[in-house]
This record gives structure tokens, C-alpha cells and sequence, in this order.
């Protein structure tokens, strides 16, 4: 089972996965359309969502960032994507992981996964986002992630199952259920 929540859209994979129009609404959102897709020969279940309240307006942590609060930076980031401006967004965490802040690297590694983001630059920065945030152990899902583009040579990583096996391991140990998964053979 694969989840994912991009922005407001959340999808589903794999047969056993729970149904993410269910999920959208015990988290208090309502789900304004919904659709299935094959993606990399996958089907996806696509719900897109809308927050029963408002995200803030990004302006709101604006002067907190600029002034080098990176948490600030990282909540400018989530509401910028969370009013459709992915490139705003990207930029702004990608200065924060610049800057070390793990949250905001993991963050970017993962809307720079997510296809239906219209991020520039994507590729140039993806692999180094990705690898800093794995290092840094933003979140379990980092290393994940990384392991995935270097089993896929995705995203500028060379294939390469042996470091994609390790990255496993790593994310496993992070406690990523599904990179444990991967590390037992299923």
C-alpha cells in the first residue's frame, strides 16, 4: 500500500490501500473530485481534496523567514503549495534545506517525487534535496524515497540496486514500514 498527500491531492495505491476519499474526510476535508489513473503501470486512486478551514496566507510567515526563523520558512513553503504555487513553495524550502532545516529538505525530496507538481528546475536540485534530506533524517519516508531513485535511476540517480538496498535498510531503520517491506523481500 502506497499513500501519498500532495498539496490537496491525495492518492492511493495498490488494491489494499485505504480508500483515500475516507481518509480526506475523517481529516475534515471535503473531496471535490475523484479519479483513477495508471501511473508507471500502477493504477492510483486521485482524490483531490479541499481543507474544511483555510490554509493561512503565506505572507503570514513571510517576515518571520526572512528574518532566518527556518521553521517560519518551512510554514511559508506548506501554505504557498497549499495555494497552488508549487515553484514558490520549492523555492522557499529549498533556501531553508540549504540552510539545514531537515524538515523543509524532506518536504521538497518529496514534491519533487510527486508528478503532478509543476516544479522548475526539478531535476537539477532533486538528488542533492533528496540526499540531504535521507542524511539528515527528515523523515522515515526520505530515505525511501532516495532508494527508490536509485533503484529506478530516477531523478538523477544512477541505477544502482546495491545503494538503493542500503537506503532501504537505512529508511527501515527509520522506521518506514514499506522500506521494511522492500529489506524483506515482499
Amino acid at each position: 500500500m502506497v499513500l501519498f498527500a500532495f498539496g490537496l491531492l491525495l492518492a492511493a495505491c495498490s488494491t489494499s490501500a485505504p480508500d483515500p476519499a475516507q481518509i480526506a474526510r475523517d481529516n475534515g476535508m471535503e473531496v471535490v473530485d475523484r479519479r483513477t489513473v495508471v501511473q508507471d503501470g500502477q493504477v492510483v486512486e486521485v482524490v483531490q481534496v479541499t481543507a474544511s478551514t483555510p490554509p493561512p496566507d503565506p505572507a503570514t510567515f513571510a517576515a518571520a523567514c526572512a528574518a532566518g526563523d527556518l521553521d517560519a520558512c518551512h510554514s511559508q513553503g506548506e501554505a504557498l503549495l497549499y495555494a497552488d504555487s508549487a515553484a514558490q513553495a520549492a523555492a522557499v524550502w529549498l533556501a531553508a534545506c540549504d540552510r539545514g532545516h531537515a524538515v523543509s529538505c524532506g518536504d521538497l525530496a518529496y514534491q519533487y517525487d510527486n508528478p503532478y507538481q509543476q516544479i522548475p528546475d526539478r531535476e537539477a536540485h532533486a538528488l542533492a534535496v533528496g540526499t540531504k534530506a535521507c542524511e539528515l533524517h527528515a523523515q522515515p519516508i526520505s530515505c525511501y524515497l532516495l532508494a527508490n531513485w536509485y533503484e529506478e535511476g530516477r531523478h538523477g540517480a544512477p541505477k544502482d540496486p546495491a545503494k538503493a538496498a542500503a537506503l532501504y535498510r537505512q529508511a527501515c531503520a527509520d522506521g518506514h514500514h514499506w522500506a521494511c517491506e522492500k529489506v524483506a523481500g515482499r
